[in-house]
This record gives structure tokens, sequence and C-alpha cells, in this order.
């Protein structure tokens, strides 16, 4: 009988909380009705009491193991169901975590213009192939909150001036000040379209087919806290905010790191830690170092954050064969990770990020590295500045780049490479293709039309095969040797 005003009172002093928070982003709307309005889409039951947040919901363990929904084919089977086998063969002693990348219906951008959040892609597989990847291992997914796809329900809903979506997409109206926006494309940010009601301007931060969401709108977050809700009821424990540095948008300013973010951060952090108990929250924000760690705030927003300018600094440290940059900045960030984790790595599905060496390497250090991928066989993209293009990222395989032709020590550099992201304090990440040694993938990209598809390559079942019974190829050895390593760092304390 008396757990019942106990609990009720951790409820109120909760809601208060989500309250405070809303308030500083919706001031014209009633917060404590807001916030219940929070409490229940993302699926927390007040009738039951508050679990108290996992103290170790990461340790010296873990490792994440990066792939796409589709990395592993048969032919014959949905390729999420061949994933799990694949990862029973030939990956359970790799990883504790397991990330997969977008796996919902989408029109472009490899599953990140989602068309329907509520779905599995059926090319994919259905939600019990998630969930059974999740009683594998701890389950990380991406949740897409700044954008949908054009083909979304709520965009034609917005071209038909239908409800709700005509109040969910981001208008860019006459008079608003657009001059300091700060992204990482250089096409248009506005994209016009016909509707019901006349032509609009919408705002895309990154291609034509990604339109963004209005997070001025308190139901647009609702529709979000309801995704995330699906995500855990699928066994999701690890969540992704996909590009969350741009959600919030105001004419006259940057858009980009605003204090409405990490406020949005900061309550989807608390809610999600409620929701459930072992719930990590990841930021994803590809920027300059210090606006990165500006995400774990004051221990209040993201619990892990990547690692973004590690990957370049390494590579910089083998190409240039100088560790000067690397140690100097290792011995700056010593301290700075007060109450969360770094995820660390080397690759990933993205291209290596130039924005997060800003002020950390100088122009022809840059230039060396962009030099390199060329020579490798790899590409680069730019973004527009006020000062004109400036250097966005390297598209090129880690195994092209550090192994091509002429370079002596390029196994050597290879293995050193993944060695030091599995030695720096924080959760190793390993991309898949990265660890299968897989060579640049030029087809793609000629198919695909654009760079980022050099390194995203699906291997159907046969091809795995080969390259692991190849004893004496390099991808095999290297693989082998990574393996090795990896599970030297699992068994620390």
């Amino acid at each position: 009988m008396d757990s019942y005003p106990q609990q009720a009172g951790k409820s109120q002093l909760f809601l208060e909380l989500i309250a405070d928070y809303l308030a500083h982003l919706y001031p014209n709307v009633n917060s404590e009705a807001l916030a219940q309005k929070c409490i229940d889409a993302v699926g927390i039951d007040n009738s039951r009491d508050f679990t108290e947040l996992e103290p170790k919901r990461w340790s010296e363990s873990d490792v994440v193991l990066l792939v796409y929904g589709n990395s592993f084919l048969d032919g014959n089977h949905a390729p999420l169901n061949v994933l799990g086998e694949i990862l029973d063969a030939y990956f359970s002693d790799v990883c504790s975590i397991l990330h997969v990348l977008p796996f919902f219906p989408s029109s472009s951008d490899d599953g990140f213009s989602i068309i329907d959040h509520r779905k599995v892609d059926p090319l994919l597989g259905e939600w019990s192939d998630i969930e059974s990847l999740s009683f594998r291992l701890k389950l990380m997914a991406d949740v897409v909150l700044n954008h949908v796809s054009s083909e979304s329900e709520w965009f034609t809903q917005f071209l038909l001036d239908q409800e709700p979506g005509n109040r969910y997409i981001k208008i860019i109206n006459p008079g608003d000040d657009l001059t300091k926006v700060v992204r990482p494309r250089s096409r248009s940010l506005e994209r016009q379209v016909n509707t019901t009601t006349g032509v609009k301007s919408v705002w895309c931060t990154f291609s034509d087919d990604q339109v963004d969401l209005d997070f001025s709108n308190p139901d647009v977050f609702l529709e979000i806290l309801k995704i995330v809700d699906r995500l855990v009821e699928a066994g999701v424990r690890w969540f992704r905010l996909d590009a969350v540095a741009f959600i919030w948008k105001i004419s006259g300013s940057s858009c980009v790191h605003l204090p409405e973010t990490h406020q949005c951060v900061k309550i989807f952090k608390a809610l999600l830690h409620k929701r459930q108990p072992q719930a990590v929250l990841v930021t994803e924000t590809n920027v300059p170092h210090k606006q990165n760690i500006s995400y774990f705030g004051e221990g209040d927003e993201a619990d892990a954050i990547y690692n973004f300018s590690l990957p370049p600094l390494i590579l910089h440290t083998f190409i240039a064969q100088s560790v000067t940059a690397l140690s100097t900045w290792t011995r700056e960030i010593s301290n700075e990770v007060k109450s969360g984790v770094f995820l660390n790595f080397i690759a990933s599905h993205d291209g290596i990020g130039l924005r997060p060496i800003e002020g950390l390497l100088n122009h022809d250090e840059v230039e060396t590295l962009i030099d390199a991928t060329i020579k490798a066989g790899g590409r680069y993209e730019s973004y527009n500045t006020q000062d004109g293009p400036k250097p966005y990222e390297l598209n090129v395989s880690i195994y092209d780049l550090l192994t091509s032709e002429g370079s002596k020590y390029g196994k050597a550099c290879y293995l050193a490479a993944h060695t030091l992201i599995l030695v720096f304090a924080g959760v190793p990440l390993l991309y898949v293709n990265s660890l299968m040694c897989l060579p640049n993938n030029h087809d793609g990209v000629e198919k695909r039309g654009f760079n980022r598809a050099i390194n995203r390559r699906s291997l159907n079942r046969k091809e795995m095969a080969s390259i692991l019974v190849e004893q004496d190829a390099d991808p095999i050895n290297l693989f082998k040797e990574l393996k090795r390593r990896v599970k030297i760092r699992r068994a620390q304390r």
C-alpha cells in the first residue's frame, strides 16, 4: 500500500522534469499536458514502478558491428534472416552490439530517406527478423528524425493540404534569412513544390528526396517518440539520432547545434531512459570535435558519441608517417568524457569526415589525405561555406587506402589502424566491409551515381564463403588476425 504514493510522487516529479524541458521549446503550449502526451507516446507506463537505469550499460567487452540489412544475401531468404545466420557463423565472437542501418522502406540514400517508419522494408524482412537479431546481440538502430522521404505519407498529405502531414513539413517562408545556414551539402537548400494551396518552398538539408520535418510543431516530436517506442518493442536498446544537429531551424541562424536542438536531446534521453532502463542514446554529429562533444551536455544529453576526429587522424598518422597530430589530440581529449562514452571507429557506411579535423590538421595535411585517397582509387566530396567549397569527406575503402600499390607496410598499417580503435578508451565500432577487407566498389559508384557507394557493398553467401576459404589470401589472413585482436580486447577487464 505504501508503494503507491511513492510511485505517484516519482511519476509527478518526472512529469514536471519533462514539462520544464518542453517549456523552453514550446512556450505557448501547456507544458504539463504536452509532457504527459510525450510520456504516453514513448510508451512509459505510469502504473508500474519507475525502474532505475541500469548503471553499467556498456563495458570493456563491448564491440559494435555495423552492417546494412542487406550486407549479406543468398537470393532465397530474407536478407535480415541471412544476416542472423552469418552472425552466428562468423561474427558471434567479434561483437556484442549489432548496428543495423535503417531497415525501413526507403526511396534513396540506402535507407535514410524513410517512407514509413512503422514497417520493415519487405525486401529485407519483417519485424520478427529484427526481434530475432535482438535476441542474439544488443541491437542498435537509427532514429532518422530530421527528414522523411518525398514519397512518405506525411509529404503526400503536405502536398494535398491534408492532416496531419500539412503541419509536419518545414517550409521556407519569403523573407527567411538563410545566409548563415551551415549544412553538409552543396546543392540548393530549397525545393519548390506544387501543393493544392499553391507553390511552396520546402527545406531539404540533404537532398530533394529528403524533406525536413518541422520540430517547432510539438506533434512532430510526438510522432518521433512513437517511432522510438516501436523500436523498443522490437528489442532495440541502442538508439542513434541521425543528423540530430540539424533538426531545429531559426531564420538568421546557422540552423545547426542550436540550444533548442540540445534541449530536444535532453528530452529524448530522459524519456528513453524511463522507457527502457537498458537504453543507450547515441548522437551522430559529423562536425568539428568541440561541437561534437557538446552533445554530452552536462551528463544530460548523449550517452555515446561517435569519435569522428579519430578516423582521419589515424589515417593521417600512417599516410604522413607522423604521430604528432594524433598524440597531441589524444592528450587533449583524455579528460573530456565525464559521463558518457566514445564510439571509436576508422570506417563506416559514410565517408571519412574531414570537418572533424578542422583545426587539428592544416591545409597541406588535409590535401595529403585527399591525394592519397585519389591515388588509391577513391574520391572526395566538398560542402559549401561562406568562404567557398571546403573538403567534406573521403570516399574510399580503408583496405585500398592503406594497402594500395607501392605501400610496403600496407597490411601492417591496416592491422595497426584497426588495433588503435581497440585500445582507445571507449567502445570500438567495426564496419563489416572494412573488417572483411573489401576493396573499392567502383561498379557500385557507376551504377548508383554517388560516391559513398564505393564503400557500400553486399556479399552473397557464396562470395563470403570464397573469401573465407582462400587460406593464403590477404583478406582472410587479415580478417582472422583482426578477430584475434578483437577477442583480446573483449577479454580485458
